[in-house]
């Protein structure tokens, strides 16, 4: 049995100059972990501290893709990581969390912490005068060159004078032919590492622009510790068929009565079509970032529960929390209690009718929908809160899309990269045959 298959029960301790070394190196995991970069991620934090003290107990078994999903981000043991990347996608972030500090903050330190491109072992890289040494147990033939870009921290280990016994490194008559390959694999690596600084410069910046869009929208929910809130409206067949509603939700918007939309134990509660499309999207998404989410339906939310953390709300008539917490917004849903006519509001232009529900229309009919998306810091419960609702089916499921569909980020305005900004965005989308269009967005706002 080679040392990379000892328990840790059975691993022999480690000679007290290594000892020192994981020191150094849990030291500096401390400053980065303190830093602003990784104060704001919860996630990112613990997958950082998880790769490097597995590096260090030479834990090696531990640093697989699924292990890792399944100790950090409490997948289930026969997750399959190419249906679900949590792993690789908050790999990633980690790498660009650690490039921002060196850039940005620097280190105290004499030794830099990476996590290398394909790989979930961390690399120690000292700075000392000492050259790095390559020294790894169990490793495979042709394995030296890639190595060179995870370096452990490792004391040179010479054998005793006048001894024969020859340790990881030791002196001999070598030492020449050694140190000439030793720097041509580092130049080498310096060549490596500069060909990945150089491509990440010239990346196309359509996905570099999508990247930072789609992340600045949603660090302000997924950078919270405590699980999203995911509520949904959940009605009644008598609800459904009220037929003063216009009048309820017109008197809540203005403010002059409270939502009293209550089921009580005999009822059975239902929920939208178009608001599950929308719930399963967002919970993908939330499940694919390694984010925990707790789902709860409208009328059993309480202001107690908003107070404790972020929330997604899904629809607009339909979710009585959306209409309390969004009417005194910029833009806002309305509706006639009159004529039943229903429109998005901007309180720039009362009365403007331009971007108005078509009525009445089938599911699988063509015509025009519109949406609001809002993110905004809640002054109420002092979390932050986004809410996703269309004036028709479709509307909702345009705004969904938007938020968490790769591509279709690309679309949101400039306003969305100041990640803790307020920020609204009125959508319109083109209905063909009950099909959405690519969403256009029509107007925005931050504060």
């Amino acid at each position: 049995m080679n040392d990379l298959e000892l328990s840790p029960a059975n691993t022999p301790p480690k000679p007290l100059n290594q000892q020192v070394e994981d020191a150094r190196v849990l030291g500096a995991l401390d400053e980065i972990l303190a830093s602003r970069p990784f104060k704001t991620s919860a996630q990112c934090s613990t997958l950082l501290r998880y790769v490097v003290e597995h590096t260090l107990s030479g834990e090696e078994n531990l640093l697989r893709e699924r292990v890792i999903g399944s100790e950090v981000f409490g997948r289930k043991a026969d997750y399959e990581p190419g249906d679900d990347p949590v792993v690789r996608l908050r790999a990633s972030e980690v790498r660009k969390r650690l490039a921002q500090f060196y850039q940005a903050e620097g280190t105290e330190s004499n030794l830099r912490i990476s996590i290398p491109p394909g790989s979930y072992r961390a690399s120690f890289v000292s700075k000392s005068t000492i050259p790095p040494v390559v020294h790894e147990q169990g490793q495979k033939p042709g394995e030296a060159a890639a190595e060179v870009l995870a370096v452990p921290l490792s004391p040179l280990e010479q054998a005793p004078l006048g001894s024969n016994k020859s340790g990881p490194i030791a002196q001999s008559a070598e030492t020449s032919r050694s140190a000439k390959w030793g720097f041509l694999l580092l130049l080498l690596a310096a060549c490596a590492i500069t060909c990945l600084f150089t491509a990440w410069l010239v990346r196309p910046k359509e996905l570099v622009k999508e990247s930072a869009k789609q992340t600045a929208f949603w660090t302000p929910l997924v950078a919270d510790r405590t699980p999203i809130i995911l509520c949904v409206s959940d009605d009644t067949p008598q609800s459904l068929n009220e037929k003063d509603w216009p009048s309820r939700v017109s008197a809540v918007i203005a403010g002059t009565a409270t939502a009293s939309h209550h089921i009580s134990e005999s009822d059975i509660p239902l929920v939208p079509y178009v608001d599950t499309i929308a719930m399963n999207k967002l919970t993908y998404w939330m499940g694919s970032h390694g984010s925990a989410f707790v789902l709860q339906r409208s009328s059993q939310l309480t202001i107690d529960e908003l107070r404790r953390g972020p929330a997604i709300l899904i629809g607009a008539f339909d979710n009585d929390w959306s209409l309390v917490l969004l009417s005194k917004l910029r833009f806002h849903v309305a509706v006639d209690p009159k004529t039943d006519v229903q429109w998005i509001e901007d309180s720039q232009a009362p009365g403007d009718l331009k971007w108005k529900s078509p009525g009445d229309v089938g599911y699988t009919a063509s015509s025009v929908d519109y949406a609001i998306i809002t993110k905004v810091l809640q002054p109420d419960t002092g979390k932050w809160l986004i809410a996703i609702g269309g004036l028709g089916n479709h509307g909702t499921e345009a705004a969904a899309d938007l938020v968490t569909d790769k591509e279709l980020s690309q679309l949101l305005p400039d306003g969305v990269l100041k990640a803790n900004r307020n920020i609204q965005i009125v959508v319109r989308t083109n209905v063909i045959n009950g099909h959405n269009s690519v969403p256009q967005i029509v107007a925005t706002q931050s504060w």
